[in-house]
Order: C-alpha cells, then structure tokens, then sequence
C-alpha cells in the first residue's frame, strides 16, 4: 500500500481518475501512536510562519523563493529557546530541505516529542543551525497561533505583526501595527486595493499596534459590516473602507 484514499475530485459525481490520498508513512505514524499512547501527540516547534514570495526573497538577500519565513516565535515555545527569530527564513529541518513553506508544519508535527533536531535558517544572509528540542503540541497552542490567519478570512486577509526584526528587514518604521502578509484575489480586501505589504494601523478607528488588537477588532465586527482601516503604503496613510459579504 502507498496511501490511502481520502476524496475523488469529480464535477458531475463520476469518477474521472484524480484522487487525493494520506501517503502511507503518515498512516503508519498515526497507526503506531495510536497503538502507544491511544492518541496522537504531534511535535510543536512554536512559530507562525508565512510562504516566501519572490518579493520577499529579495528582501531576505535570497537567491530564489525558498523556505519558511517565521513572522512570530511564541514565548518560551522549543524555537524562542533555541534562538530562532523573528525574520529568519527556515530552509531545512532535521536534514530535509524546506522548499516551501508548506512542509515544515507535516516535518514537525511528525517529529518525536523530546527529539532535538537541527533547524537550518537564514539571518541577514548567512546560514545557521539551530538544534531544537520538539515540544508536545497542545489544543490551545492551535488556537491561539491560528486566530490571527481566522480573524481576517472573510474580508481576504491573512495579517502578521510587524516585529522590530521584521520591519528591520524590510525596511519599515517600526510604529507597531500589523502587516498584510497575503490578500485573497478577488476578496473584499482585494476590490478595496488592499495589498500585499501595507500596514493595517487602526481598524474602526481602533489604534492597532500587536496581533491580538487586530484579532479583538474584527471580531467585534460583524459579519456582512464594513471596515473602516487606516492603512499605511511606503510613506502615505489612507483610510479605506471593505464591505463585508
């Protein structure tokens, strides 16, 4: 067995041949902790991380878009301990190289809790390794590093905070507020111009100076309303308005 089957992508219910399946070393990690423990327990590396465009990767003194940019290192997590930053670029983990940003979390979750592995990153163009030592992943850790992402799904926008690293590197005041790290085509956020890059300064006349100010706005807001943002693009501020859907 390679997989197993999970979903048969179809437009008219028939079968036309394109399937979507778990690989059967996922299955068998699973299988074997569930016999172990009678659970799954996923390794925890405690960062948020984003995709490298190549916009990005030219700002990271990169050759080519590549790897895991890490927008925020939670407190006391494995990462903070092992001295990953905010701005680093991972690029391998545990020997396999990080092509995109997408594989860390499937290496990482699959990793023995108490495991040290050896977690490459990039910092001001050098390479350096890091040996990381793999927390237990708990329920509460999930939800609060995914509330930021969640908070702006509706209006297209996945948000970030603005570190002192990060708008170091990417050559920004650092005035707080958090930065618009991706716009979904064709979103709300997208038809009011919103863009990759700005920074999200006040949100309903709301100063927003961290992560949990923008998170705390939006809910507050109700679903269908218009936002009002004060946004920041290079050295102009503007107000803008998104109607909700």
């Amino acid at each position: 067995m390679v997989g197993i089957n999970t979903a048969i992508y179809s437009r008219s219910g028939g079968n036309i041949g394109i399937g979507f399946a778990i690989p059967v070393k996922m299955a068998e990690n699973v299988i074997g902790q569930l016999k172990e423990h009678g659970t799954v327990i996923r390794g925890w590396l405690g960062v948020m991380i984003q995709q490298v465009t190549p916009e990005l990767a030219k700002k990271f003194d990169l050759d080519r878009p590549i790897g895991a940019l890490v927008g925020e290192v939670s407190p006391d997590g494995p990462a903070a301990k092992a001295g990953v930053m905010s701005g680093d670029v991972i690029v391998a983990y545990d020997g396999k190289e990080v092509t995109q940003m997408s594989m860390l979390p499937s290496l990482v979750a699959q990793t023995k809790v108490g495991a040290t592995v050896n977690v490459t990153v990039i910092r001001d163009g050098k390479k350096k390794s890091l040996p990381v030592t793999i927390a237990k992943l708990e329920e509460d850790k999930v939800a609060s590093e995914q509330a930021a992402p969640d908070a702006g799904r509706d209006l297209g926008i996945t948000a970030q905070e603005l570190t002192p690293e990060l708008a170091k590197t990417l050559g920004l005041d650092d005035e707080g507020g958090v930065i618009v790290a991706d716009v979904e085509p064709n979103s709300p956020a997208a038809e009011a111009d919103i863009r990759r890059g700005e920074l999200i300064l006040e949100i309903n006349r709301r100063p927003v100076k961290k992560i949990q100010d923008y998170t705390a706005a939006l809910e507050k807001n109700k679903k269908g309303e218009s936002v009002l943002l004060l946004v920041k693009r290079g050295e102009h501020k503007r107000f803008v308005v998104i109607t909700g859907k």
